[in-house]
């Protein structure tokens, strides 16, 4: 029931893990990028003016859907796993502890085979 318990919460958890790290990308990357500084001036111009502003338009949104696409087709057991790198590498990051919390809580490690030896 445990592992149930925990492979049920690591669905949830990736999908708040995925938002949560295109966040962070954004926010890292927002900074220091004058395009994008740009773009969000521009958008608030243009959503002031009364105009439509459109996904495309939106640096936040443009960014977010680019960020989802990386992901497909990446697997993330396999991935570089990089704390501060593009989405895919901060989610194969945060995947692959999350392996490894289950390995260590779930599974017999081979110290402690020898153990009950």
């Amino acid at each position: 029931q445990a592992i149930a318990a925990f492979e049920a919460g690591m669905g949830a958890a990736m999908q708040e893990l995925v938002v949560r790290e295109a966040a962070s990308s954004f926010k890292d990357k927002f900074p220091a990028d004058k395009a994008l500084q740009d773009k969000a001036f521009t958008s608030a111009i243009k959503s002031l003016s009364g105009a439509q502003v459109t996904a495309a338009d939106c640096p936040v949104a443009s960014h977010f859907e680019s960020a989802f696409k990386s992901l497909q087709g990446v697997d993330l057991a396999t991935a570089k796993a990089d704390p501060k790198g593009s989405l895919a590498e901060r989610v194969a990051f945060a995947q692959q502890a999350k392996d490894a919390e289950f390995r260590q809580t779930f599974m017999v490690t081979a110290a402690e085979a020898a153990e009950v030896k």
